[in-house]
């Protein structure tokens, strides 16, 4: 079972276009986190948030994929580029 934070307050959230981005953390997390000294709790709480924060920023398996099938298709798209204008001018060359 997840939960939010409870008692505890959460770290920040971020906005994106899909909506809010909570960390949740587990209902047994937060009790062990309540009965930590307030210091400790808010420390141990700021790893917690940056380690949520990197890993919104890593880009999946799934994006690297999809990026590198975009970049494959843009690099053909630019070899038919550079490819059209031998082929148009030996097309021309013929009509002479």
């Amino acid at each position: 079972m997840k939960a939010n934070f409870g008692r505890i307050d959460p770290p920040k959230t971020t906005e994106t276009t899909k909506g809010p981005k909570i960390m949740t953390i587990s209902v047994s997390l937060v009790r062990k986190l309540d009965r930590m000294p307030p210091d400790l709790r808010d420390i141990l709480l700021a790893v917690i948030e940056e380690m949520a924060q990197y890993r919104q920023a890593a880009v999946s398996k799934e994006e690297f994929g999809e990026l590198k099938s975009i970049v494959a298709d843009l690099a053909s798209a630019v070899r038919d580029l550079a490819e059209a204008p031998e082929a148009h001018g030996t097309a021309r060359q013929r009509t002479r």
